[in-house]
């Protein structure tokens, strides 16, 4: 995760691709890839997080979406009712 204080995605995938390019090129055995942007981001614990994944349209608007991964609200075990407050 890298902060880049941007709000010009553009800017931000320039970024990203440039600092991929560089660790790929340093480290031949890792090979990193960007998985997403997200505007704002909740890390609790590892692989615990919830945050805002910025996605561009082919029209080029861009679409906020929130995503959610590892929290009581994506666990299937859990009830409606402890997934509708974790929201």
């Amino acid at each position: 995760m890298i902060s880049t204080d941007s709000e010009d995605l553009a800017e931000v995938k320039e970024m990203g691709k440039l600092l991929k390019n560089e660790v790929n090129k340093k480290y031949k055995k890792l090979e990193i890839e960007m998985d997403g942007f997200y505007r704002r981001m909740l890390l609790l614990k590892k692989k615990k997080f919830a945050a805002l994944l910025v996605s561009e349209k082919p029209d080029g608007t861009l679409q906020t979406t929130s995503e959610f991964k590892g929290l009581d609200m994506v666990r299937r075990d859990w009830c409606n009712l402890s997934h509708d407050v974790s929201k």
